[in-house]
């Protein structure tokens, strides 16, 4: 995955950039500044996976139903997403079966649930630890950590074992945002986001 996106950036042409990844994302995005740190000018990582600490470990996302995984990652409950997300476990399939545009949606939300966590399940389990701490030493970008103050996927406390990591790495944390910062707290993120690139 890190060679794709690296091969990608060649492709454009891109060798100066700031990376900002979220959850999974901030993971590769930490991976990828380790592995080419001279091409990466900030980097911001928001909600990060990737280190695993006993002390506080990282929900089972495959093991979580989908109303703990909404409480998880959603501090605003009235979001449509969280909402989606929460009554995912509910979808059946109508009365008169799969032939029928209700029924084909149904159909797709279960194969696409299973996709995406069977292509999720090939880097994060079973634990999100794939040994970024033993690389993260190579990033050399100004670094942003930021996290919701309610993450109950990923605790809070994963933002000192980043910064513990990376030396000189800023945090910020955001309250009434749980993991998915950006749909709780989306004016905050963005202008703590464009406050640190601006810098």
């Amino acid at each position: 995955l890190l060679y794709f996106y690296l091969d990608l950036l060649d492709a454009l042409a891109i060798d100066s950039v700031a990376l900002v990844g979220h959850s999974f994302g901030a993971m590769i995005a930490a991976e990828l500044a380790a592995v080419q740190p001279a091409r990466f000018t900030r980097l911001v990582l928001v909600a990060p996976l990737g280190l695993w600490n006993d002390a506080h470990p990282v929900m089972d996302y495959f093991a979580a139903s989908p109303p703990e995984l909404a409480r998880a990652m959603y501090a605003n409950q009235d979001l449509e997403a969280a909402q989606r997300m929460a009554a995912g476990a509910n979808a059946r399939l109508p009365e008169g079966g799969a032939d029928n545009p209700e029924g084909h949606a149904v159909i797709e939300y279960y194969l696409e649930r299973n996709r995406s966590l069977a292509t999720a399940a090939k880097y994060l389990w079973p634990l999100p630890n794939k040994g970024l701490a033993r690389r993260i030493h190579r990033v050399t970008a100004p670094t942003l950590i930021v996290w919701g103050t309610q993450d109950g996927f990923a605790p809070p406390a994963y933002a000192e074992d980043f910064r513990a990591l990376l030396p000189g790495a800023r945090v910020e944390l955001i309250p009434g945002a749980a993991h998915q910062v950006g749909a709780d707290q989306p004016a905050a993120l963005a202008a703590t986001i464009e406050a640190f690139l601006g810098a």
